[in-house]
């Protein structure tokens, strides 16, 4: 008489033997089969060794029950990752046992092996799954889904998550000079001029937030305690630079206090940059019309006068008129896109300049993607 059955566990070979000495169906049919009990509790805690590690995988993952061994099975093979040696040495199922061999052997003697390799295989797929939502999560960002489009899809695009800022205010009663003298750019207590490096202690660093009822009046002109790049004391004003001048479309509404292209400037420097493009000089220095800190006003290659930034900010002002482009639709001559492309390459965004797209979030709640994603603006052809 030949009996096949599926059994997995190292409880098969005191099976048959049991069954065997008993000479009955009735005394083999009744036997409690302990090996099913051992492999099932193997498999269970093999399933359960991590249990934080489920936890964080997510509600698809399948419940495993210490009575239904063969779940177990079907979850720990279908987390295989594709490791096909591990998926066929665990699988038990078609092995056949048979009771009325010669010897009674060939009863799969890697049974326990196989229990282990359910383990390792749980606990791997489980960790893999850990370690992709953590990347997931750390690569997040607020413009990251429009990765892949380009020029003009990309332009509207980023338009349309950026032009609903809230509108600070210039002049009378508007706050954005304000905030920029007693938040946004006060590093140790003091401003510095963007093209100069002149800094002028801050005003009163220690008033109250901006928008409580007791702030005092802030003097939206700084001038005290004046300090050269040197060190040295000197007598000047500090006013707010627009680096898109008034005169080509920054000179009312949203455009007028958007601070993502408004910046700290000493006041000389700021009327002599005027409204000039922004361009690399063939002057040097004091050889330059006008000179201070790094930055020059003078002719470029075809004659025409230019302002350069001084490199520790170049990236910062190329950033800001690509923001400015595409917030406003506005378009950049092709000559001075070119060194603003230049200058957006040699100095790229630092924690400093993430830090003030931050803090101009909390107060006019907008971005310059062009900080978050420095890589579109090879994205985008021409701005």
């Amino acid at each position: 008489m030949r009996i096949s059955t599926h059994i997995g566990g190292r409880g098969l070979r005191g099976v048959a033997w049991a069954c065997a000495l008993a000479l009955t169906l009735v005394a083999c049919g009744d036997d409690p089969r302990p090996g099913d009990d051992t492999a099932g509790d193997a498999l269970t805690d093999a399933a359960d060794g991590d249990d934080d590690a489920l936890e964080d995988v997510g509600p698809g993952d399948t419940a495993v029950d210490d009575d239904a061994d063969t779940a177990v099975e079907d979850t720990a093979l279908a987390d295989a990752d594709e490791d096909t040696g591990a998926v066929e040495d665990a699988d038990t199922s078609d092995d056949t046992v048979d009771l009325d061999g010669a010897d009674g052997e060939d009863l799969d003697a890697t049974d326990v092996e196989d229990d282990t390799t359910l383990a390792d295989v749980e606990d791997t797929s489980s960790d893999d799954a850990l370690d992709v939502d953590e990347d997931e999560t750390s690569a997040a960002g607020p413009f990251d889904d429009l990765a892949g489009l380009t020029d003009d899809t990309l332009r509207a695009a980023l338009l349309e998550r950026i032009n609903g800022q809230t509108a600070l205010g210039y002049a009378a009663e508007g706050i954005a000079r304000e905030v920029m003298w007693a938040v946004l750019d006060v590093q140790g207590g003091r401003l510095e001029c963007i093209y100069t490096g002149r800094t002028v202690a801050a005003e009163n660093p220690t008033a109250p937030p901006l928008g409580t009822a007791d702030l005092p009046d802030i003097d939206t002109t700084p001038n005290q305690d004046c300090r050269l790049p040197d060190g040295t004391a000197d007598e000047c004003l500090f006013n707010a630079e627009h680096s898109w001048p008034r005169s080509k479309g920054a000179d009312s509404g949203p455009a007028e206090s958007d601070l993502h292209h408004l910046f700290p400037a000493y006041d000389v420097a700021n009327n002599r940059r005027s409204s000039y493009d922004f361009g690399e000089t063939t002057c040097t220095g004091n050889a330059c019309e006008w000179a201070e800190g790094g930055s020059e006003l003078g002719e470029r290659e075809d004659g025409s006068k230019v302002f350069q930034v001084r490199p520790k900010f170049q990236g910062d002002v190329a950033r800001a008129q690509f923001y400015f482009a595409v917030r406003y639709q506005k378009g950049i001559d092709p000559t001075v896109e070119a060194t603003l492309r230049a200058w957006h390459a040699a100095d790229p965004v630092d924690d400093m300049e993430r830090a003030r797209n931050d803090v101009i979030e909390d107060w006019q709640h907008n971005r310059n993607p062009f900080v978050d994603r420095p890589d579109f603006v090879d994205a985008i052809t021409n701005f």
